[in-house]
């Protein structure tokens, strides 16, 4: 599957420098059978020129580290500008003490529906329409640190008799599906183990970004209590890590934590950006400065779990303070346990 390489970049960076330090726990779930969890997801991107207050538009390559769903960008056109939401529902369908096997029923696939080109626009359609009815089962660690779907090509299957019926139902699905091979044919294709395995990893990413960033929170240590830790970093462009970590109970027994990391970067490695000032050229394009000047980064992120294991919070926010561009990135993922 697709990572973000660094949306929990803080946390990340904690582990490694604190790694051979004692103490350091996990999240240990201890889920039941039919418990439900909803997921929202939301992602925004704010930036301007803090010299001019003009607002600008950083390209997503130029975030790329930063940019924690990079797969929006190369398959609907969605921008660091745009705002992104989704939900989805987990249901838990078995429980050993090795593994979890859940139901991911996608409620909500995007909210940028509108950037999608017809062909994109009819796949979304019946995306949501058959995954927000069928389940696609995966497999967690008991840890829940990692994911795998199964049964791929069992839904498949039902994806290919769901597709026909509406087909015979839905005169415009029909008339786009006339370059389609036939039922049959249909479901050998898609339910080809490469192909089948390929479609789902596909839908995953593009319509569920908690999916991605679960195992990655489930993965991180803490350890109850204050702790903080200072580290340079060799290299080009050598940086002073500074980081702290709070881990608390609160009275109805959720476990809170908090990550913050300060660090900074040479402006060279990022960014061109486009904003509304005139410039020699008269195009509105920056690009990236010659000199490297060093670029403060803030990151924070807090996760809420419940008494039984469930992430019940989580945001990520990253502020990076430019000399050409304030951008501050936000997201967010809201867990309502709707039956317990």
């Amino acid at each position: 599957m697709l990572h973000r390489a660094t949306t929990l970049l803080a946390a990340l960076l904690a582990c490694i420098s604190l790694a051979a330090q004692p103490k350091d726990e996990y999240v240990q779930p201890h889920f039941k059978v039919g418990q439900t969890i909803r997921y929202n997801y939301r992602f925004t991107c704010d930036s301007h020129n803090p010299q001019t207050g003009l607002p600008i538009k950083p390209s997503a390559s130029s975030l790329a580290m930063f940019w924690p769903i990079r797969y929006w960008t190369y398959m609907t056109g969605v921008m660091p500008e745009d705002t992104i939401e989704t939900e989805a529902l987990l249901t838990v369908r078995e429980a050993t003490p090795h593994t979890y096997t859940m139901g991911l029923r996608l409620t909500r696939i995007c909210n940028l529906i509108g950037k999608l080109d017809a062909d994109g626009l009819l796949f979304y359609k019946i995306c949501e329409k058959f995954f927000s009815e069928h389940e696609i089962l995966l497999t967690f660690s008991s840890e829940m640190t990692n994911c795998m779907p199964i049964r791929i090509t069992e839904t498949m299957s039902q994806f290919a008799d769901a597709l026909w019926d509406w087909r015979n139902s839905d005169p415009e699905l029909a008339e786009s599906m006339k370059k389609f091979p036939d039922k049959e044919e249909l479901r050998k294709d898609l339910c080809d183990s490469e192909i089948a395995g390929g479609v789902i990893t596909f839908i995953l990413h593009l319509s569920c970004p908690t999916l991605d960033t679960l195992p990655q929170i489930y993965g991180l240590t803490y350890t109850m209590g204050h702790r903080e830790s200072e580290r340079k970093t060799d290299g080009d462009n050598p940086t002073t890590i500074r980081w702290t970590q709070d881990a608390s109970t609160d009275s109805r027994g959720n476990l809170l934590l908090t990550y913050a990391t300060d660090y900074t970067l040479p402006s060279t490695n990022f960014f061109d950006y486009e904003d509304e000032e005139e410039t020699d050229s008269g195009t509105g394009r920056h690009d990236k400065p010659a000199e490297a000047l060093p670029v403060p980064i803030h990151t924070q992120t807090s996760t809420a779990f419940s008494p039984d294991g469930w992430m019940t919070h989580y945001e990520n926010t990253t502020v990076i303070a430019h000399p050409n561009a304030a951008i501050t990135l936000n997201e967010t993922i809201t867990g309502q346990i709707v039956r317990p």
